[in-house]
């Protein structure tokens, strides 16, 4: 119910205590990842966001060899990759990661093309994770437009009338 308007059913139902309800908002973060150094190798995978407490799903971005990144997303049904993604030493890189915990879905999106997506294993908080230089030995550094940390809780609900 979107467009605000409500049906024959919820105008009779009015007095029954029924109340008109949709969905919360996805979380949309832009990460920008900035390639410092050749990627030559496969390398271990760096987590872009965590979601849930007692069972976690992991986005993370994961080097794989000449010039090339993946991501990867880990959860309660095993893990999934993405296709390749083209990334040059020296360049940045800004990828838009979406969550919706209400929907159990993610999508992440890159360049003019590229989208990984599907199911979202758990549910829950939500955190972006950034990986600044010089942290650990990686080749490149994971930057959150608008700040890492817990994302804003959205509510479930919202009465229409």
């Amino acid at each position: 119910m979107a467009s605000g308007k409500h049906s024959a059913l919820d105008e009779a139902n009015v007095g029954l205590g029924w109340v008109p309800v949709e969905l919360g908002p996805s979380i949309s973060r832009t990460v920008v990842i900035h390639v410092r150094a050749p990627l030559t190798a496969q390398g271990p995978p760096i987590r872009l966001a965590t979601v849930g407490s007692d069972q976690v799903s992991t986005i993370s971005v994961v080097p794989i060899g000449p010039a090339a990144i993946r991501f990867t997303m880990s959860g309660a049904l095993g893990t999934t990759v993405s296709n390749p993604m083209r990334a040059n030493e020296g360049r940045t890189y800004p990828v838009t990661v979406v969550l919706d915990t209400y929907r159990h879905s993610f999508s992440v999106a890159w360049g003019r093309s590229g989208e990984f997506e599907g199911p979202l294993p758990s549910g829950g908080p939500a955190v972006m994770h950034q990986q600044p230089a010089g942290a650990g030995a990686t080749p490149f550094t994971v930057s959150v437009i608008g700040g890492g940390g817990p994302l804003p809780r959205g509510s479930i609900c919202r009465n229409l009338g």
